[in-house]
């Protein structure tokens, strides 16, 4: 079974922030896959950082957000976005405005998340969802990459790209896979 990648963008750098809490406050967090979310926010000049309250940011779900949200449009290596749809990836990174915010949730079929339940608490909000799904072959190669930063440098799971180390296997030079 594939594994459902859903993303809703706001118009406001708060608001995923706030769609987060609210969500939590709904009591079924394990239901609505909030341990599989993150939170990212584009300021002004156009950076966009991973919320450090995200609780997903070194699982796939924070490698997706890298991907989709992090890396410039042709500098993401082309085997990472053969795993995502292109047209899901341009709709998605075109969403994402500056000063605005998104929530990225990745719902693996074997954990306790509904995608139901969630899109049906994310419609509460004012924000615009956009889903894919990913097969478990694609989510495979996902896992085993490792998290690279911009630099090309292995991050080990925190933001401070500064602190990275060189990688034995650059997953972003041409001819990995």
């Amino acid at each position: 079974m594939n594994s459902d990648l859903i993303v809703m963008t706001f118009d406001d750098s708060e608001m995923a922030q706030t769609v987060y809490r609210s969500l939590q406050v709904m009591r079924k967090s394990r239901v609505l896959g909030l341990d599989h979310c993150v939170i990212m926010t584009k300021d002004s000049a156009g950076q966009v950082r991973q919320d450090p309250g995200s609780q997903a940011s070194t699982g796939v779900a924070g490698l997706l957000a890298d991907l989709i949200f992090r890396f410039p449009e042709g500098v993401v290596p082309e085997a990472a976005t053969a795993r995502l749809d292109d047209e899901f990836l341009g709709t998605v990174r075109s969403a994402l405005r500056s000063n605005g915010s998104a929530l990225l949730f990745f719902l693996h079929p074997d954990s306790l998340s509904d995608t139901g339940e969630l899109l049906n608490a994310l419609a509460l909000f004012r924000g615009t969802i956009h889903q894919t799904t990913i097969s478990p072959q694609d989510e495979a190669l996902l896992r085993g990459m490792p998290r690279v930063n911009r630099a090309g440098l292995c991050n080990e799971g925190t933001e401070d790209e500064s602190s990275g180390k060189e990688c034995d296997k650059n997953p972003w030079s041409p001819g990995s896979t």
